[in-house]
């Protein structure tokens, strides 16, 4: 949960800032389906699970289940996140171009 908590700090402070797309970085390295069920709560499973592992689904469910309110307080967090979730995965659509 601390990642995630961080990154919306580094929103709320900092805005679109190489600080809070690093914190966004660490946070998806940490469990990369929070973000999809921040923005869809609807496919997330039952964020009551008795246990969980750590970078699980279930994990993630009880961590976007808990911060839910607090992103989308946040005036324009969700939207941020979509955006940085599609800048994700264009960047990594894309193919080296080496030179030789």
């Amino acid at each position: 949960m601390w990642p995630f908590g961080r990154l919306l700090w580094r929103y709320r402070t900092e805005g679109d800032a190489d600080t809070t797309r690093q914190a966004f970085a660490a946070a998806v390295g940490a469990n990369p389906h929070v973000v999809k069920y921040l923005l869809d709560p609807d496919a997330m499973p039952d964020p009551d699970a008795p246990s969980f592992e750590l970078g699980s689904r279930e994990e993630a469910a009880y961590v976007a289940d808990a911060l839910f309110d607090a992103f989308a307080s946040t005036a324009g967090a969700l939207e941020w996140l979509a955006a940085q979730t599609t800048r994700r995965r264009r960047s990594k659509a894309r193919p080296s171009r080496r030179v030789h």
